[in-house]
C-alpha cells in the first residue's frame, strides 16, 4: 500500500510539474503571434467534437486532413501519432503529390491505413481550400467546423496512469518542420490554446486567458488565427447528435468537392462508403447502380398499366365487328325466300 501511495504522489507531482511548465510556456507566447510558420506542418492534437449541421467553406491556400473517421473517437497511441509526425518530418505525406490528391493515399499512407483503421478509427480525409469553376459554376470546398479543446481530461497525464516516468502531455499544436529531421519539443510545440481544469484559484492559473481557452475554439477561427498551410487534426470527431446515413452521405459529398477542386474525378472509393456505414451499423444503399435498377423496375410497372389501357378499346372493336356478319347472313336468307316464290309462280 505504501508503494501505491508513493507512486500516486510521484504521479501528482509530475502532473503539477507539466502543468506549471505548460502555463509558463503559454504565457510567454504572444496571443497575436502565429504558432507555426506557414511552411511547417501543423499537427492539431487535442479533444474535438462536431455538429453535422455546422460546416464552412475552406479558404484558399489551406489544406486540412481529418485523421479520424467521421463521428468517431480517436484511439491512436502516442507511438502511432509519432509515426505520422515522423512521416512528414522526413518529407513524405499521407496523400499523393504533396497532399494534393484527396482520393489517392501514398504507399506509406496506405500502410498506416491498413495498420490503424480496424481498431483505431483511422480514416484520413483531405480537404483542399478554395473554389473551382466547373460548368460555369463556382464550386466551394466545405469542411466540418470541428470544435477543439486543448485541455481537460488526459491532457497532462497521457500514457502515465501507472508509471510516472512515462507520463506525457497531450492537447497542443506541434509545428513539424520538414527541413529539420531532428525533433525538439521545446521549439516545435505551441501551448497558445492550452488550459487546465485543475488549478488553484489563488494562483495565476485562474486567469482570464485560461477561462477563455476553457470554452474551446472552432476550427474556422483557429485557421484564421494561424494562417495558411497544412493542418492535420488528430482529434475525436464525435457528433453532438446521432449520425444518420444522410450525414455520412453529405460528408462524402464534401470530400468529392475537394476532389473536383483538385481536378480529379469525384467517384468515391468503396472503402470510404462501406467502412463508414459499418462503423454506424447502417446499410449501404448499394451505390448508384443499385438505385438505377430500382427506377427501371418502376418504369416497367408503369409500362404494364399502359398496355392494359390500350387493350380495352381493341376488344370492344372486335366485338362490334362480329355482329356485322350476322346481319349479312339474315339478308342472304331473305333473298333465298324471294327466289322460292318466283319458282312457285313459274310452276303455275
Amino acid at each position: 500500500m505504501e508503494i501505491d501511495d508513493t507512486l500516486w504522489a510521484q504521479k501528482l507531482a509530475k502532473e503539477d510539474e507539466i502543468r506549471e511548465t505548460r502555463y509558463d510556456k503559454r504565457n510567454d507566447k504572444n496571443e497575436e503571434r502565429e504558432c507555426c510558420d506557414n511552411s511547417e506542418i501543423k499537427f492539431i492534437i487535442g479533444h474535438g467534437h462536431i455538429d453535422p449541421n455546422n460546416n464552412f467553406i475552406l479558404p484558399p491556400n489551406y489544406k486540412v486532413i481529418l485523421i479520424t473517421a467521421y463521428g468517431k473517437q480517436i484511439c491512436l497511441r502516442i507511438s502511432q501519432i509519432d509515426k505520422i509526425k515522423d512521416l512528414y518530418r522526413r518529407g513524405h505525406t499521407l496523400f499523393e503529390n504533396n497532399d494534393t490528391e484527396p482520393s489517392q493515399l501514398t504507399q506509406e499512407g496506405s500502410s498506416m491505413l491498413f495498420q490503424f483503421s480496424n481498431v483505431n478509427n483511422f480514416n484520413p480525409r483531405l480537404f483542399i481550400g478554395g473554389t473551382k469553376e466547373m460548368g460555369g459554376k463556382h464550386i466551394a470546398s466545405y469542411i466540418p467546423n470541428v470544435h477543439l479543446y486543448f485541455g481537460g481530461s488526459n491532457c497532462d497525464n497521457w500514457g502515465g496512469n501507472s508509471d510516472p516516468d512515462n507520463i506525457k502531455y497531450n492537447c497542443y499544436i506541434d509545428c513539424v518542420n520538414t527541413e529539420k529531421p531532428s525533433y525538439d519539443p521545446e521549439d516545435s510545440i505551441c501551448e497558445k490554446y492550452y488550459f487546465s481544469n485543475d488549478y488553484d484559484p489563488e494562483t495565476d492559473y485562474n486567469d482570464d486567458r485560461n477561462k477563455r481557452n476553457m470554452r474551446g475554439i472552432d476550427l474556422k477561427t483557429l485557421l484564421l488565427n494561424e494562417g495558411p498551410g497544412t493542418y492535420i487534426l488528430v482529434t475525436c470527431l464525435e457528433a453532438s447528435r446521432h449520425i444518420t446515413k444522410e450525414d455520412l452521405d453529405y460528408y462524402n459529398k464534401m470530400t468529392q468537392t475537394a476532389k473536383r477542386d483538385a481536378g480529379q474525378p469525384s467517384s468515391r472509393t468503396r472503402f470510404y462508403t462501406d467502412e463508414q456505414y459499418k462503423l454506424f451499423g447502417l446499410k449501404n444503399s448499394g451505390g448508384k447502380k443499385h438505385r438505377k435498377h430500382k427506377t427501371r423496375k418502376q418504369k416497367t410497372r408503369k409500362h404494364k398499366t399502359r398496355k392494359q389501357k390500350t387493350r380495352k378499346p381493341k376488344t370492344r372493336k372486335h366485338k362490334t365487328r362480329k355482329q356485322k356478319p350476322r346481319k349479312h347472313k339474315t339478308r342472304k336468307q331473305k333473298t333465298r325466300k324471294q327466289k322460292t316464290r318466283k319458282q312457285k309462280n313459274n310452276k303455275k
